[in-house]
Formats: structure tokens, sequence, C-alpha cells
């Protein structure tokens, strides 16, 4: 089965570099969670749903940041090697606008007015910006796609007739 279009080598890069930014946000962010924990347990059952509260009253991470770490792995290392590109690095940033988008209402709402207003500060920011380059990889995606030559296998690669 082949394909009509196929992402190029420069969206594909862009790409798994956006996957790899985006997933070292929420790695940094899982960070401060952990020096703020006792222990990782507390953490762990924070992301399980139970009400842990820490010392400083926030978690800054939810159950989502691990599985959106996963999804960036699996699309930056599908973005370079796989035909399927397009609809990996696609559904990675859909899933990032989905998950981090809301998070731009929720910091200003009236029940966080007791938290840090550093940390609320550096939550909108992020989240600010994983939004922003999710809308920016949306766009490369699109505008990246290009018809398959004819002669070429899924991977852009040119096939011959002439046997080896």
């Amino acid at each position: 089965m082949e394909q009509a279009h196929i992402l190029g080598r420069g969206a594909r890069v862009f790409g798994s570099v956006a996957c790899a930014v985006l997933a070292l946000g929420s790695l940094v962010w899982i960070g401060r969670d952990l020096t703020v924990a006792a222990a990782f347990s507390d953490l762990w059952w924070s992301w399980a749903g139970a009400p842990a509260r820490t010392e400083d009253g926030i978690w800054a991470t939810s159950m989502y940041d691990p599985a959106l770490i996963a999804v960036y792995i699996v699309a930056g290392t599908t973005a370079l090697r796989s035909p399927s590109a397009a609809g990996a690095l696609g559904s990675a940033a859909v899933a990032t606008i989905l998950l981090r988008a809301p998070g731009l209402w929720t910091l200003n709402a009236d029940w966080l007015q007791g938290v840090d207003q550093d940390l609320r500060n550096r939550a909108l920011l992020s989240s600010g910006a994983a939004v922003t380059l999710a809308t920016v990889l949306l766009i490369a995606v699109a505008a990246g796609r290009r018809p398959a030559d004819a002669g070429a296998n899924a991977y852009g690669m040119q096939m011959s007739d002439e046997r080896p």
C-alpha cells in the first residue's frame, strides 16, 4: 500500500526536536514535584488520584505528564523513520493542545489565589509555550507534506527495476 503524501525531511527533524522539547518541559515539572515530594510514592499517589498534598500546597504535574512524555518519545522516534510520521506528530500536537490549553484558563482561576505567584507564572508560561509549540508543530506537519514520488517507496528512497 503506497501513500500519496509523505512528510519531508525538514518537517520530520523539526517534529522530532519539538517532541524532545515538549518532553523536556514535562520532565522539568516532574523534577520539580520530585524535589517537593517527601517520597516518590507521594507523587505517584497524586497521579493516581489520591488527594495527597505537598508541603507548599500544590503539585505541578498530573497523570497526563508521564503519558505525554511517552507520546512524545513514540512520536519523535516515529517521525525519523516511519512513513506515518505526519500522523504521529499531528496526534502528539493535538494531544498537547487538548491537555495543556485548559491550564491557560485554570491557572487564572479564583481558587488558585493562595498559590505562590511565581509558581503560577512559570506554569502559565510553560503551558503557553507548550500550546504554541504544538500549534507550530501542527502547521509544520500540514506544510511539510509533499507528494510521494511515483518511483519512491514510503521512505522516499528511489526504487529501480534492475536487480542488484
